[in-house]
C-alpha cells in the first residue's frame, strides 16, 4: 500500500500561517493536476478546510519523491519554513488519521460535524479533476461511512459540535440571553446558514447578506432579512453581532472602513480561513474580535464512552477497507484465469462438438454461454475474498497462486504468452495517433471488429477506415464504449484518460494494453511476426522498446534465412 499523506492544521500552526495554505478550488485543481500528471502518481486528493489543509497520494510504485517534496515544488514553498509546520503519515497511519478526521476527531472543536462534509466533497473534487484513483476513492468511501455511522449511533459531546454552534454558545456564555439581539451575517454558504439559524432560534433579529450574482442559488433560512453584500458597512452600525464567513480572497470588513462608523460595542467572530475580518478591528474601542483559533475547545479523555464507540466502527470500517483494497489486488490474477479458463472450455467444447451438425450462431451461442459461467464463477471468488475477514483466505489463495513471480515490489510479473482467437472478436482502441496506428496494423490480420474512437485521427488510420477495415469515431471516448469489446487499447496522449480507460476495463473484466503505463497493463501487447501457418508472439517486461523491435528483426532474419515463411 503505497498511501501517504502530508499536512498542516491547528495543532502545528497558528491562523496567520495556515491561512497561507487555504486553496481556492481553481488552485486546488491546478495543483492536483500538476501532482496526477506525474509518472510515479496513480492518484491524489487535497482537503482544504478552515483548520488544515493535507494533501493525499497514491503512488504506483514505491516513494520516489515525498509528498512534502511534491507539495513544495507544486505550491511554490520555501520548504525549510514550511516542513516543521507539517506532518507526515504513510499506510496504515495514514489510513486511521483521515477515518478519525472524517469523525470529527482530530476537529478543533471536538466532534464537529461539517468536517464529514468537507471530507466527501474533497474526494469528489479530486474525482471530478480526474485527479483521484480507485484507491483513495474507496478510502474516502470508507472513511466517510465509518463517519455516518459514528454521527447515527454515537453521542461525542454534549454540545452543538459546529463552528457555528459553539460561535452560539460562547455568545449565550458572554451575555445571556440573546432575544432580540440585532446580528449581522456575512455570507450565505454553509457555515454562514447554520449561524442564521442557530441565532434564529434564540430569538435573534439576524440580516444576512447575499451576493446579487448568487441571489438565485442561495438557500435563505425562514425568518432571516437579506441585504446585499455591497451594504454590509450600511447594517454594522444597527448590529451588536457580526458573524463572516465567507470564502473570499479580501477582508469582508475593513478597519479604515469600520473606524467611522462607530455603533457601541461590538461583538465580531470571523469563522473563514482566510480571515474575512481586518485582524486590526480588534484594537479598536468597544470591539471583541474571536477568529477560528478561539473556538476550539479541549478534546475529551480518549477513554470516554463515546470515544471508545466510535473508534470500534472505525476498526471495523478501516478492516472493510483491507478487505476491499485484498480483494483488489487480486483482480488481475483472477481476471487471469478467467480468461484462461474460458479459452480452455471453449477449446473442450469445440472438441467433444466437432462431429456435431450444429451452424455458427448455435456455436457461437454456447461459447458465449461457457464464458459467461466461468466469469460467474470468478465473480463468486471475488464474493468470497470481500467477505475474508482476517486475511487468511486471501494468503492461501496467493501462495497458491504463486508461480515464482520476482520478489521485489516494483518489478512487474512476467507474462505468459497466451495466443487466441480474435476473430470476430471486437477490439476497442482508443486514440488514434501513431501509437494507436501501430497497435491496428498489428490486430488487422487477425480478422477482429476494430473500433477506433478519437476525436482527431491520423492519416493511416483514416485510411483504414476509408477501406472498411475498421470502424472509426471521431469523438471522445465514453465509458459504455468498452461495455462490449474482447480487447482494449488505451494510446491516447492523455495519462488521466488511459487511466479512467483501464479503470472501466478493469471493472468490466476486460484486457487493457495501456500504452504510456505498464503497471496498468493487465495484457502487454507484443510484437508479431506471422509466417506460414503460425505467429510468433515477443513480449518484454516494458522496461526496453528497443530491446523487443531488435529481436523481431533478428527473428524475421532468420526465418527468411531458413526459408520458413
Amino acid at each position: 500500500m503505497n498511501l501517504y499523506m502530508t499536512g498542516i492544521d491547528f495543532n502545528t500552526a497558528d491562523i496567520e500561517y495556515r491561512e497561507r495554505f487555504a486553496l481556492t478550488q481553481t488552485t486546488q485543481a491546478a495543483a492536483m493536476e500538476e501532482i496526477r500528471n506525474r509518472p510515479d502518481v496513480s492518484g491524489c486528493v487535497i482537503i482544504s478546510t478552515c483548520n488544515r489543509m493535507e494533501l493525499w497520494i497514491n503512488y504506483n510504485a514505491p516513494v520516489q519523491t515525498q509528498p512534502f517534496n511534491i507539495l513544495s515544488q507544486v505550491l511554490g514553498l520555501h520548504a525549510d519554513d514550511a516542513a516543521a509546520h507539517f506532518t507526515h503519515r504513510a499506510g496504515d497511519e495514514a489510513v486511521r488519521h483521515l477515518f478519525e478526521l472524517a469523525c470529527g476527531l482530530k476537529s478543533m472543536i471536538f466532534g464537529e460535524e461539517q468536517i464529514l462534509t468537507q471530507v466527501r466533497q474533497s474526494v469528489a473534487f479530486a474525482r471530478e479533476c480526474g485527479a483521484s484513483d480507485a484507491v483513495l476513492h474507496a478510502l474516502f468511501r470508507y472513511a466517510v461511512t465509518s463517519a455516518k455511522k459514528v454521527k447515527t449511533n454515537v453521542r461525542l459531546t454534549a454540545v452543538d459540535r459546529s463552528v457555528a454552534g459553539i460561535t452560539i454558545r460562547m455568545l449565550k456564555e458572554r451575555l445571556g440571553s440573546l432575544k432580540d439581539l440585532p446580528c449581522l451575517v456575512i455570507g450565505s454558504g454553509e457555515i454562514g446558514r447554520l449561524a442564521v439559524k442557530g441565532l434564529l432560534s434564540e430569538g435573534c433579529e439576524v440580516t444576512m447578506t447575499l451576493r446579487q450574482f448568487k441571489s438565485g442559488d442561495a438557500v435563505i433560512p425562514a425568518g432571516s432579512n437579506v441585504i446585499r453584500y455591497e451594504d454590509r458597512y450600511k447594517m454594522y452600525p444597527k448590529a451588536k453581532v457580526i458573524i463572516s464567513a465567507t470564502r473570499s480572497p479580501h477582508y469582508t470588513l475593513c478597519c479604515d472602513a469600520v473606524r467611522q462608523l462607530g455603533g457601541g460595542e461590538k461583538i465580531l467572530f470571523d469563522l473563514a480561513v482566510p480571515r474575512d475580518i481586518d485582524p486590526c478591528i480588534a484594537r479598536l474601542e468597544n470591539v471583541a474580535l474571536y477568529d477560528i483559533d478561539h473556538l476550539g475547545g479541549s478534546l475529551v479523555d480518549s477513554e470516554d464512552a463515546g470515544v471508545l464507540e466510535a473508534r470500534a466502527i472505525i476498526d471495523g470500517e478501516i478492516n472493510a477497507f483491507h478487505q476491499w483494497r485484498r480483494a483488489r489486488s487480486l483482480m488481475p490474477v483472477l481476471q487471469e484465469i478467467s480468461a484462461v479458463a474460458s479459452a480452455d472450455v471453449q477449446a473442450r467444447i469445440k472438441y467433444r462438438l466437432k462431429n456435431t451438425q450444429l451452424d455458427e450462431d448455435d456455436r457461437r451461442i454456447i461459447d458465449e454461454a461457457a464464458c459467461e459461467a466461468v466469469s460467474k464463477v470468478v465473480e463468486k471468488i471475488l464474493l468470497t475474498l470481500q467477505k475474508d475477514t482476517d486475511g487468511r483466505l486471501f494468503e492461501q489463495c496467493v501462495g497458491s497462486l504463486d508461480t515464482g513471480r520476482p520478489s521485489a515490489e516494483n518489478e512487474l510479473p512476467l507474462r505468459f504468452p497466451l495466443y487466441v482467437d480474435l476473430s470476430g472478436r471486437d477490439v476497442l482502441v482508443v486514440g488514434a495517433g501513431p501509437v494507436a496506428a501501430r497497435r491496428v496494423a498489428s490486430l488487422l490480420p487477425f480478422d477482429c471488429r476494430i473500433t477506433v474512437v478519437a476525436p482527431e485521427a491520423c492519416d493511416e488510420i483514416t485510411q483504414h477506415s476509408r477501406a472498411g477495415r475498421l470502424c472509426l469515431k471521431r469523438r471522445p471516448y465514453e465509458t459504455a464504449d468498452s461495455e462490449n469489446a474482447y480487447l482494449i487499447v488505451a494510446a491516447t496522449n492523455d495519462r488521466a484518460l488511459n487511466h479512467r480507460i483501464a479503470g472501466d476495463a478493469g471493472e468490466k473484466g476486460r484486457y487493457c494494453s495501456v500504452a504510456d503505463c505498464k503497471e496498468e497493463c493487465t495484457f502487454f501487447f507484443p510484437a508479431v511476426v506471422p509466417y506460414d501457418g503460425g505467429v510468433i508472439g515477443i513480449c518484454g517486461t516494458g522496461e526496453d522498446h528497443g530491446r523487443t523491435k531488435r529481436l523481431k528483426a533478428q527473428i524475421k532474419d532468420f526465418i527468411r534465412s531458413k526459408d520458413i515463411s
